[in-house]
């Protein structure tokens, strides 16, 4: 689970520093849809790995 907590940190900061505006939406958000942001990251990660492993790709990215 830390994995997962850690790679959505990850896409989300590079969200944040590389996509324009994206900052400014989320400081607009009320605290239950931010919660709800950093929930959506914590399962799209997880789901992208079972992608990646599916394909293939996983030992590529160290995922077993």
């Amino acid at each position: 689970m830390d994995e997962i907590s850690v790679l959505a940190g990850i896409v989300l900061s590079l969200v944040f520093s590389y996509v324009p505006g994206a900052r400014a939406w989320f400081d607009t958000l009320q605290a239950d849809y931010k919660r709800l942001v950093m929930l959506a990251a914590c399962a799209v990660v997880p789901v992208f790995m079972a992608i990646l492993s599916c394909a293939g790709m996983g030992a590529d990215f160290g995922i077993t």
